[in-house]
């Protein structure tokens, strides 16, 4: 398994088996308080096509519309919303959720990792920033701190 890094719309995870160079999915995940259309799944059968990947996890917090779901299912593409997701990890055996939780936790976990870059921020007056400023401007401002 790789994570890429980058603005979103591109693939967070690929997952491999056995041959490291060609991966047999990518998955795309959302943070959305909103529902998950189609143009969203649409866009990782094109990524999927691109890549020659043969399979496609889309993961969200939320849920999908219906014409996402309709979609996803007459293509190679697994949809899994916050409900479903939490099934897979509880039907996981406590070795498993243990081990899980561990690599969730592992680190610096408090610190944001720059969408861009993929390092971790550096903590300013009103904002984190990434550590490759200038090269790389992306900011997260703090709670009710001023832009």
């Amino acid at each position: 398994m790789t994570i890429a890094n980058g603005a979103d719309g591109g693939i967070d995870v690929r997952l491999f088996k056995s041959e490291p160079k060609l991966p047999i999915a990518i998955v795309q995940c959302k943070a959305w308080s909103k529902a998950v259309g189609v143009k969203e799944v649409r866009e990782l059968l094109g990524v999927m096509a691109n890549e020659k990947v043969a399979r496609g996890i889309f993961i969200t917090n939320g849920s999908y519309t219906p014409d996402a779901l309709a979609f996803g299912a007459s293509n190679p593409i697994q949809l899994l919303d916050g409900q479903a997701f939490l099934q897979k990890m509880q039907d996981l055996d406590s070795a498993a959720q243990d081990k899980l939780a561990a690599f969730a936790f592992d680190g610096d976990y408090k610190t944001p990792a720059c969408a861009s870059c993929g390092i971790k921020m550096v903590k300013k007056k009103t904002f984190w920033g990434c550590s490759n400023y200038p090269r790389c401007r992306t900011k997260i401002y703090f709670k009710n701190a001023a832009a």
